[in-house]
């Protein structure tokens, strides 16, 4: 569960991969992704460095805190979760769309393990050719380096080359205030 790998335009996350290593693989990334510099961004500020070296993503979103960094970058990015339940010893891919219910609920069941995140590094509409992408996240706290925050913001847009139009976006918040 930890590792790091590119399977054509998606990248694949582990559940067990600590954050310091995602980071990592964003900086040596020499393709300029506009989604890998945005996770590169995200994670800069990301609690300290001790934390970002025991720390994973999944970790921090399987809390379903309103002020954790992840829980609006992966839904912005279109994201996905392999759960695999040990009951039934069946598989499923869920969009972080559905992951979250509430303030610390998510979806998850006793007997589900996330397995990996997923996500398209090049487009949310994978299936319109001729855009361009287009990711900014922010963050505003007391402290660059802090675990909660005062606001934290991903917006993705794919933009058509031909006509300027948006044919793919998402926004996504978490924490608004406190």
């Amino acid at each position: 569960l930890k590792y790091i790998r590119k399977s054509g335009n998606v990248l694949h996350i582990g559940a067990a991969t600590v954050i310091d290593d995602v980071f990592d693989f964003c900086k040596k990334n020499k393709t300029n992704n506009h989604v890998l510099r945005a996770l590169k961004e995200k994670i800069s500020v990301f609690a300290s460095n001790q934390t970002r070296n025991v720390a994973s993503i999944v970790g921090n979103i399987v809390i379903a805190s309103p002020s954790t960094d992840f829980t609006n970058f992966l839904p912005a990015v279109g994201a996905k979760l392999t759960i695999f339940d040990i009951s039934s010893m069946k598989e499923k891919e869920i969009s972080l769309d559905d992951f979250f219910l509430d303030r610390y609920k998510t979806i998850l069941k006793d007997t589900d393990i996330i397995k990996e995140i997923s996500f398209n590094l090049e487009s949310l509409v994978p299936t319109i050719d001729n855009t361009t992408d287009h990711i900014f996240v922010y963050k505003i706290a007391n402290r660059r380096e802090i675990a909660g925050c005062i606001l934290s913001a991903t917006i993705r847009a794919d933009i058509s080359k031909n006509d300027n139009i948006i044919k793919g976006m998402k926004i996504a918040f978490s924490k608004l205030s406190n």
